[in-house]
């Protein structure tokens, strides 16, 4: 099935048919995830896992792993020579590939206190990518909503303190780009009007 089934968190598709002369198509479908930010308990994990002898740093890819390619390559330079020139490619196989994500949220959380201020959260994104056998491209994206939510109930009716308003149709962004292989390409954007409420107590915090 081509669709994300409502409890799934990830769905991958692949149909290649034995037909070449037919695209080959890829899915990738993401449902919703909320992810909550809490501060001190990522402090926490980044000391276990990178502070783990006496405040010291774990140091990645130091002087030690030069000097052994040093040593293994003899100091020598690698030169690749062409020995056959390039032959022309033939038309490869057309292929599309998708990508959707339901929703994805962030909870914002104040550091030391039991307190969410705010979740940001990424909806209705949809990408498609379509390579022709000529070797010409077509790429189609589009994103329904970025939004800004108060969870401080503190803000009287400014509930939504970004994003596009629930009224409006259409998505925050959509756009297009087509790109010939042998001349430039054509990219079209189209952003949708949103709506910010400030208060600066709320953003402040």
């Amino acid at each position: 099935s081509d669709e994300l089934e409502e409890e799934d968190l990830i769905s991958i598709t692949i149909d290649a048919p034995r037909d070449v002369s037919i695209p080959s198509v890829t899915r990738f479908a993401f449902g919703e995830l909320t992810i909550e930010h809490n501060p001190q308990t990522l402090s926490k994990v980044y000391a276990i896992l990178f502070v783990p002898n006496g405040g010291n740093m774990m140091e990645v890819g130091g002087e030690e792993d030069e000097k052994d390619e040093e040593e293994n390559h003899g100091g020598e330079k690698v030169e690749e020579v062409a020995t056959e020139k390039e032959e022309e490619r033939p038309n490869e196989r057309a292929s599309e590939m998708h990508f959707t994500m339901r929703r994805l949220s962030i909870g914002l959380n104040k550091p030391l206190l039991q307190r969410t201020v705010c979740v940001l959260s990424l909806s209705g994104v949809e990408l498609s990518v379509f390579h022709q056998s000529n070797g010409d491209q077509k790429i189609k994206w589009s994103v329904a909503n970025l939004q800004a939510m108060d969870r401080t109930e503190s803000t009287g009716l400014y509930r939504q303190m970004l994003g596009v308003e629930e009224s409006s149709s259409g998505s925050l962004l959509s756009g297009e780009m087509n790109k010939k292989e042998d001349s430039g390409g054509v990219i079209v954007c189209e952003l949708q009007s949103i709506k910010l409420v400030y208060l600066q107590n709320w953003w402040m915090e």
